[in-house]
C-alpha cells in the first residue's frame, strides 16, 4: 500500500487546515478521525431485528471499510479526534474550536448573540449582541397554532444561529500563537454601534452526537457519505486529489473512504468566514 503525505502509517487527523487557509499545511484524509472519535458516543436507541427499540450499544457502528488504508491505530486516532475537536487554534482568532458549538448535548444552547437576520439582513427579533427571550418565539406565528392554514399573525426570516468570528481579513501566521494576525473590517451586518461583534451562522448547529449514522451531513445535505480527503463532495468532485507518497516522491490520487460524511463534513468549515477563518487578503 502506498503512503499518504505524511505516510498513512501515521495517525490520520482532522483536517481543520486542509481547505482554503492561507499559511496552512494541507494534509489529506485526516478528517477520518471524525468518524472513529465520534463513533463512541452512541446513547440513542434503534430499532433491532424484530422491530422493537434497542440501545444503540448493541447496535454495530458503520465504520469505513477501507479505514485500514488511512488509519494503523484506532485507539489514537479516537483520542487525536477529541482532542481536534476541542482544540479552539481551529479558529483564527484562536478561541473557537468545534466543541464551541456542540457542547451542550452535542449542540448549541447559548442566547446571547445568536441571531442572524436572515435574507432580508434585518433584524426584527433583537439586534447584533442581543439576548433571546422565550417573549419571541414563534418566528412563524399563526392565530391557531393547531391549524396551519390559519391566518399569519407575524412572521420573521430572522434565524437563531451559532456564533463564529469577528470579521477581519487575513494577516498572517505568528508562530507559536493560536491567534492569526489580521486586519479588522467593518461589518455591516454584526456591528454594535459600529464595533463589529461575532459573526453568527445562518442555520442552527445540529447535534453531532451519532453523526457516524447519518449518510449525508450538514442541512442541505452536501456532506457526502464518500469522502474524498478534500471537500464535502465527495464522488461528486473527481478532481479532488490528495498527495500520496508511492517511494519516488509525492504524487496526485484519488481516494474515496466509505461511511465517512462526519469526515466530509470536518473539511466543509474550517474555511468558512463566517465559522472560523478570517477573509483572504489581497
Amino acid at each position: 500500500m502506498r503512503n499518504l503525505r505524511t505516510k498513512r502509517e501515521d495517525v490520520v487527523m482532522i483536517s481543520w487546515f486542509s481547505v482554503s487557509r492561507k499559511g496552512r499545511v494541507a494534509h489529506p484524509a485526516r478528517a477520518v478521525a471524525w468518524v472513529i472519535f465520534l463513533a463512541t458516543a452512541a446513547p440513542w436507541a434503534a430499532y433491532g431485528a424484530n422491530g422493537g427499540l434497542v440501545s444503540l450499544k448493541k447496535v454495530a457502528v458503520p465504520e469505513p471499510s477501507n479505514l485500514g488504508t488511512v488509519v494503523k491505530d484506532r485507539n489514537a486516532c479516537v483520542q487525536l479526534g477529541k482532542a481536534f475537536f476541542w482544540d479552539m487554534q481551529a479558529a483564527s482568532d484562536g478561541a473557537v474550536s468545534c466543541g464551541t458549538c456542540h457542547f451542550a448535548g452535542g449542540a448549541d444552547q447559548r442566547s446571547k448573540n445568536t441571531l442572524h437576520p436572515g435574507a432580508n439582513k434585518l433584524f426584527e427579533k433583537g439586534a447584533p449582541n442581543s439576548t433571546l427571550k422565550l417573549s419571541l418565539f414563534p418566528f412563524h406565528k399563526l392565530s391557531n397554532p393547531n391549524d396551519r392554514l390559519s391566518p399569519v399573525v407575524s412572521d420573521s426570516d430572522d434565524i437563531v444561529g451559532s456564533q463564529g468570528v469577528v470579521t477581519k481579513n487575513f494577516g498572517g501566521i505568528v508562530l507559536g500563537e493560536a491567534e492569526e494576525t489580521g486586519t479588522s473590517v467593518t461589518n455591516p451586518i454584526f456591528n454594535d454601534g459600529g464595533v463589529n461583534t461575532r459573526q453568527v451562522t445562518n442555520r442552527n448547529t445540529p447535534t453531532m452526537i451519532n453523526g457516524v449514522y447519518l449518510n449525508r451531513i450538514f442541512w442541505d445535505g452536501r456532506g457526502q457519505n464518500l469522502f474524498n480527503g478534500v471537500n464535502p463532495n465527495g464522488a461528486l468532485d473527481p478532481a479532488a486529489k490528495i498527495l500520496a507518497d508511492d517511494g519516488a516522491g509525492l504524487k496526485p490520487e484519488s481516494i474515496l473512504i466509505d461511511h465517512a460524511a462526519l469526515a466530509s463534513q470536518a473539511v466543509g468549515v474550517p474555511g468558512n468566514t463566517t465559522v472560523f477563518t478570517c477573509r483572504a487578503s489581497g
